[in-house]
């Protein structure tokens, strides 16, 4: 398709602009379809979608992106008629009667972190239907801009929900069978050109084609000036190197490698500085300024820039970017190879969580997108030379440390390194001898261990209640714990205990979504390994369409009589329904399972806090297991009903 997206100084002129109607996506159901036209406009800032639905189903609730009835939009920095691996899928609705916007999948990435600041979604009612306007700001979706970039890469798919039947009817701008896997790596846009036109003001922006470079990698400096008349451009550019918190510096021999002490005033070095001049004409003027990114070393860097138009100043910006040299990386290995060549044994549970990260490193270079926020990989870098610091001194880099720590076991399956986390209360830093109960979480489905180990309704009450976390990863992000990722639960759990003071009577295996049924699988199998088990909103089966073949955990009921279990579920739940957890529980019953049932009213899939409930119910099983160690505290009421 062929259409512009018009530059507007104004919202008021939104209507000024091309108008699309999306269509059904075939396998839509017959009948009565929402009408759904959308528009669109944008400035230096932000680009905005206006999208008019008629009819109105209002079938509102969680994921209504996916289930209805929602928005799904996909903004690309490739300009294509065609699939694109650079992305980002951002859903709007309503959810519990109020707007709602998350990003789905950045990069094949299911579920990437929290909402960029700037995106917006407001509705309002109109007769027979509702407007929904849709903020994006292009720093959502780098290296986007809109004043820098002719055309971009857009889809938006309307999901409606069909009373009738209780599917759904899909429209989209262009079809896109994949819209619906959150997990997909490739989504199908439109390239849809942006237009300034005659443009009243005059506005600069500017970029870095890429805010990280391997070994040198060209830097270029990307400028647009806007402007209704012609006139001339000055440009001031300086090249800084950012001390204070250097790590390392790149000359430096293996031997001398400093080591950081703790982070102060960052200082500024200028290392070179330019001018240039051009002649502005009306409308959109594109420069391209090369800057010396080949001679950096390792470290962090800015590029400061100063635009004047006509003599007056209209944009100053710092733009970061940060050098790695492979050269210092190797340095640093081979340090690190004689720091674990002379490692007392007590060092050893250690040594793999720092060679892992030297593997995340090599990964991080080629897979990190070139306009991404290189502080991942700073991090790494960083976190490298102090751990190895640590080690030449015959120190655990992690001694002493509460919070979340991600760390590492060498898998004795193929001898991988495989990620787990692990969150210490501040009570176990304070008191290093004394054993604490574990609680052992498996992840939902999209969402990393490392996400589920720093979820804010979970932290405070792991160091309130002094209880310890292990969060084994997986082999990968939807793995539902079957195969290699099924017998990494023990052997990240064996990890933990030989780094952890974990009391073995005290371990309780938790899981959310397809962590339930991890639980299930692996918890009811090898119940003699823990205290009792806590499923969260979880699946008895992995769903249809997810490729894994299930192992029915029913089969393991022979061996739960007394098993402490603790089981909670939303009855608004559309992802994993309630019907076949309350089978379940009640065949757990009939088993002889010591089960302790939650179903929480007006509640979807994880949008409750069932934390406050489940320690006390661990407290309790503690107390009934160790009566001369544990007190009983009042179990929490909740403001959820029991089903017994």
């Amino acid at each position: 398709m062929k259409a512009d997206i018009g530059f507007t100084g104004s919202r008021k002129r939104w209507l000024e602009w091309t108008a699309w109607k999306l269509v059904p996506a075939p396998g839509s159901p017959e009948g009565e379809l929402p009408e759904v036209t959308c528009r669109a406009a944008f400035d230096p800032g932000n680009l905005y979608l206006r999208a008019d639905v008629r009819p109105l189903r209002g079938a509102h609730g969680e994921r209504s992106w996916r289930y209805g009835d929602g928005f799904q939009v996909v903004l690309s920095p490739d300009a294509v008629d065609e699939e694109t691996s650079r992305f980002v899928v951002f859903g709007f609705g309503i959810e519990a009667g109020r707007p709602q916007a998350l990003v789905v999948n950045r990069n094949g990435v299911w579920f990437p972190g929290p909402l960029p600041p700037g995106v917006r979604l407001a509705v309002r009612p109109v007769e027979g239907g509702a407007v929904y306007d849709m903020t994006l700001p292009w720093s959502a979706v780098p290296p986007l801009q809109g004043l820098l970039d002719e055309a971009i890469g857009l889809n938006v798919t309307y999901v409606a929900r069909v009373p009738a039947t209780g599917g759904r009817a899909v429209l989209q701008l262009v079809e896109d069978p994949g819209y619906d896997d959150e997990l997909r790596s490739v989504r199908r846009v439109a390239r849809i050109g942006l237009d300034v036109g005659q443009p009243q003001s005059t506005a600069v922006r500017a970029r870095l084609d890429r805010t990280f470079g391997i070994d040198g990698t060209a830097a270029v400096a990307e400028i647009a000036i806007l402007t209704g008349r012609s006139s001339r451009a000055e440009l001031v550019a300086e090249v800084f190197q950012d001390e204070g918190d250097r790590p390392q510096d790149a000359a430096a021999p293996v031997e001398s490698v400093p080591v950081p002490g703790p982070a102060g005033p960052v200082s500024r070095r200028r290392l070179a500085r330019s001018l240039a001049s051009y002649a502005v004409y009306p409308g959109a003027n594109r420069y391209r300024h090369d800057w010396r990114a080949a001679a950096l070393g390792t470290g962090p860097h800015s590029l400061d820039l100063e635009v004047s138009v006509n003599g007056r100043v209209e944009l100053r910006q710092t733009l970061p970017y940060y050098s790695l040299r492979t050269d210092d990386v190797a340095s640093l290995k081979l340090l690190y190879a004689r720091a674990a060549a002379r490692a007392p044994g007590r060092l050893s549970p250690v040594l793999p969580s720092v060679a892992a990260r030297f593997e995340w490193l090599d990964r991080l270079k080629t897979a990190l997108d070139p306009s991404a926020d290189p502080a991942p990989l700073r991090s790494l870098f960083d976190e490298l030379v102090r751990m190895t610091a640590a080690l030449e001194a015959g120190r655990d880099p992690f001694a002493g440390r509460a919070g979340h720590q991600r760390r590492s076991f060498r898998s004795k399956i193929d001898g991988s390194l495989q990620p787990y986390s692990v969150h210490v209360p501040p009570v176990s830093v304070e008191a290093p001898g004394e054993r604490r109960p574990l609680l052992v979480l498996l992840r939902g489905s999209g969402v990393d261990e490392v996400g589920a180990a720093t979820d804010p309704r979970l932290v405070p009450r792991l160091d309130e209640h002094g209880c310890l976390l292990c969060a084994p990863f997986g082999r990968d992000l939807d793995d539902w714990y079957l195969g290699d990722g099924g017998r990494d639960i023990f052997e990240a759990l064996d990890a933990a205990r030989s780094i952890l003071p974990v009391d073995d009577r005290a371990v309780f295996l938790a899981g959310h979504s397809m962590g339930g049924y991890g639980v299930w699988r692996h918890g009811l199998a090898n119940h003699r390994r823990f205290a009792g088990l806590v499923v969260i909103s979880g699946f008895t089966h992995p769903p249809a369409g997810t490729g894994r073949e299930p192992d029915d955990p029913a089969r393991y009921l022979g061996r739960v009589e007394g098993l402490p279990v603790f089981v909670t579920h939303g009855l608004e739940d559309r992802v994993a329904p309630i019907g076949p957890t309350r089978e379940f529980v009640d065949r757990l019953r009939e088993a002889g399972a010591d089960v302790r049932y939650r179903e929480i009213a007006a509640a979807a899939h994880f949008d409750y806090d069932p934390w406050p409930e489940v320690f006390a119910w661990m407290e309790t099983v503690l107390a009934r297991r160790c009566p001369r160690e544990q007190a009983s505290p009042a179990e929490g009421n909740g403001s959820s009903g029991e089903k017994r």
